[in-house]
């Protein structure tokens, strides 16, 4: 099902997107239809992320809340699979620890 979009651009945008769209050989409709679904797929896969942390951090503290031993702790699965997601989880470890601050549960 195709849906019809008028969007008013300021003029620096428009600009940007017409100079990526003759640079593909796109039509400037065909540029902005590329931008607007890549724009998506990205909000997609950061809430994909946050939700595979957010399980992952969850399954983690139920499992080694009641350890005291940190190499126990860092050494469990879901521990793990946190660290290998990288960079992309910090914000969402930040927002744990911040969310948990003062509750004296540990991050």
């Amino acid at each position: 099902m195709s849906q019809t979009l008028i969007v008013n651009l300021p003029g620096e945008l428009y600009s940007r997107i017409k100079e990526c769209a003759d640079h593909a050989n796109h039509s400037i409709e065909e540029e902005a239809v590329e931008l607007l679904a890549a724009k998506a797929a990205s909000r997609v896969a950061v809430e994909t992320v946050r939700e595979k942390f957010q399980n992952l951090a969850n399954t983690w503290q139920k499992s080694v809340a009641h350890l005291s031993s940190s190499s126990t702790r860092e050494s469990h699965p879901a521990y793990q699979e946190i660290i290998a997601m990288g960079p992309a989880v910090v914000p969402f470890c930040l927002a744990t620890w911040k969310a948990r601050a003062g509750t004296g549960s540990r991050p």
